[in-house]
């Protein structure tokens, strides 16, 4: 649908376009299992629970509203560890909002993990790997949040995705994920709590 919307915005007929879904295997999902293993083990995660996101680091994705929300996370999910995967300029933005939730909750056992860039073989493991992935752009009037393949990437592993109201993230997201209004910290912290099993 909102590619569909995208296609006739350019004056391109809709008609030309295919669906694909990502598809992964048994084998590969098993495989991707194991290096989930790993890296938890790398860095130190153990059996914390784990907080997924994977995205381009600019304003619209909406991560520094999941950055603020942690603290009132922690306070039920005190070792939940809040992993972010992906480069941009919003990173030491990032960085510095997750020092100070970290700050704020001092007890805390969990914390803010940075990847930086990675493989698409260990963002599968991270998505493995993860309890909950969650990803809330925001409305933008200079860009356009499309479709979000990386949703879909998550159910793959059949992980609880929680997305936002916003451009085609209804449609990746779907019946199987939680949607929760753009910009609402509230919503955000209700369902991680919810979704962190």
């Amino acid at each position: 649908k909102a590619s569909s919307k995208l296609l006739i915005y350019y004056s391109i007929s809709p008609s030309i376009a295919r669906v694909q879904y990502p598809r992964i295997s048994s084998t590969d999902v098993h495989n991707h299992g194991i290096l989930g293993k790993e890296l938890r083990k790398k860095y130190g995660i153990g059996d914390k629970p784990v907080l997924l996101t994977v995205s381009r680091l600019v304003k619209r994705k909406g991560i520094d509203l999941v950055t603020r929300a942690m603290p009132e996370i922690w306070k039920k999910i005190p070792d939940l560890v809040y992993v972010i995967v992906g480069a941009g300029d919003e990173r030491a933005h990032l960085q510095n909002l997750s020092n100070k939730a970290t700050e704020e909750s001092k007890s805390t056992q969990g914390g803010v993990l940075f990847t930086g860039s990675v493989s698409d073989e260990e963002k599968y493991g991270w998505l493995s790997a993860c309890d909950c992935f969650i990803l809330t752009p925001i409305n933008s009037p200079n860009d356009f949040e499309g479709y979000g393949i990386v949703y879909k990437e998550a159910q793959m592993f059949s992980k609880p995705v929680i997305g936002s109201r916003v451009g085609g993230v209804p449609e990746a997201v779907g019946s199987k994920g939680v949607l929760v209004e753009a910009g609402n910290i509230d919503e955000i912290i209700k369902q991680v709590i919810q979704n962190i099993k």
